[in-house]
């Protein structure tokens, strides 16, 4: 049976140049690729991959006005940040990332907590609306 080797999520940003600066200025990643079409005269990304530690995201540059998906024809979508759950990134130590993150985050979603299921956690949405919770087994 084949393995499964890594998780890499591919999601849809409004601005990859926004998505990109709140990554590395304010979480850490660092900018690993990106792509611009060679005919994209503005040179404005329209793909990336931000990674720190072991964890990779993938930011596609959205566009809301419904088009057919250039690789699959007759498949229509719109492409605009949305999801129905969260982004749980496991850490080795919640309260030394949040106070890491405390100087460079605005706002947080919740501050670091032990819940009833057994994980320590806090949650911030990043600059697309996705919420990125960060965990640990409280135990």
């Amino acid at each position: 049976m084949a393995k499964l080797t890594e998780l890499r999520p591919m999601l849809i940003a409004n601005d990859l140049t926004e998505t990109i600066g709140f990554y590395t200025s304010r979480l850490g990643f660092e900018c690993t690729g990106m792509w611009t079409p060679p005919d994209h005269e503005d040179g404005v990304p329209v793909w990336c991959q931000v990674v720190r530690d072991g964890v990779a995201l993938m930011f596609n540059k959205g566009d809301p006005e419904p088009h057919e998906h250039e690789n699959a024809p007759g498949l229509i979508h719109a492409d605009v940040p949305e999801m129905s759950g969260s982004i749980y990134i496991n850490v080795d130590d919640v309260d030394a990332l949040f106070a890491e993150l405390q100087p460079t985050v605005e706002t947080f979603e919740w501050e670091p907590a032990t819940f009833p299921h057994g994980m320590r956690e806090f949650a911030l949405r990043d600059c697309n609306g996705y919420l990125l919770v960060f965990g640990a087994d409280a135990g």
